[in-house]
């Protein structure tokens, strides 16, 4: 994606400003390399800055707080699940400024004047699987290739971004639409192709932190080499990313729809463009590969 130079800069000031309302500015600096890039690969070119600066603060709340979080520390999990429901941040709360960037976020978000019942959902969805992500890192679990993939389909998060974005963009779906139809089983082949690439770009990272990864779930369930179970990972996204192409290309909004077909069927492509673009940037947080293919 490519944005004005002052509206990306305009969108990082204001989300500097919500971090430093909460003394949390910080605490979050080693966040914002990977969040920043992603909203500059991944979200709508014709987004204004505001929109930019709650996609970054999404991606921080729900994304990298979520996944740097202690793995046997349950009670955050819990209070941000509450924060989610509408309970109000707890004071006497070890998390409480964190609690207050959730709770501000969420208001944010609500303020926009749009339901955010879908967008909540996904979000204590990724909260009880993170719990089960977790569960197995405790217990230095080797997860089986299928476990560990439907859990990854979730904690990569790209429903989590995709309802946030239907509300920015405002390309929201019908209930029958986000869960039936050609468009469901394309943003569930979106969301795998996204574990695939990410799962490849993280691979260093999570052996050196002793993490599983669906590289090397693969390997064991499989009798794979590293090469051959990459090679059938990038062969999967590649059928993947036929379906998801081919169901753009037929997508039709009909009478009684939302009329956001067509464009929920094209953030999907954008994004899997941006991630290939993500994925190939040199960050601390992955190692760059070659997904131009």
């Amino acid at each position: 994606m490519n944005f004005a130079m002052d509206t990306l800069a305009r969108a990082e000031s204001l989300v500097f400003e919500w971090l430093d309302d909460r003394g949390l500015k910080e605490a979050m600096a080693p966040m914002h390399e990977v969040a920043i890039t992603w909203v500059k690969t991944n979200a709508p070119k014709q987004s204004s800055s505001t929109h930019l600066a709650l996609a970054t603060m999404d991606l921080y709340l729900w994304f990298l707080q979520l996944d740097e979080q202690s793995c046997d520390d349950m009670l955050f999990f819990g209070r941000i699940a509450d924060i989610l429901d509408g309970q109000d941040p707890q004071p006497s709360s070890p998390y409480f400024p964190l609690e207050q960037l959730y709770s501000d976020h969420l208001s944010r978000i609500a303020g926009l004047g749009h339901s955010t019942t879908r967008y909540c959902q996904e979000r204590q969805l990724a909260l009880s699987t993170y719990i089960r992500r977790n569960e197995i890192v405790q217990t230095s679990k080797q997860p089986s290739f299928d476990e560990f993939l439907e859990i990854r389909s979730v904690t990569t998060l790209f429903r989590v971004w995709y309802t946030l974005w239907e509300i920015l963009a405002n390309f929201k779906l019908t209930q029958s639409e986000y869960q039936g139809g050609s468009f469901a089983e394309a943003l569930s082949a979106t969301c795998e192709w996204q574990v695939y690439i990410n799962e490849i770009a993280s691979l260093d990272r999570d052996r050196q932190e002793g993490m599983p990864n669906l590289i090397d779930c693969l390997r064991r369930d499989r009798g794979h080499s590293e090469s051959q179970a990459i090679e059938w990972t990038q062969s999967e996204m590649s059928r993947l990313e036929a379906l998801i192409r081919d169901s753009n290309s037929s997508a039709v909004d009909l009478d009684g729809s939302s009329g956001n077909l067509e464009a929920a069927h094209q953030f999907l492509i954008d994004n899997l463009d941006g991630s290939r673009q993500l994925y190939q940037t040199k960050l601390s947080r992955y190692t760059p590969r070659d997904f131009s293919h």
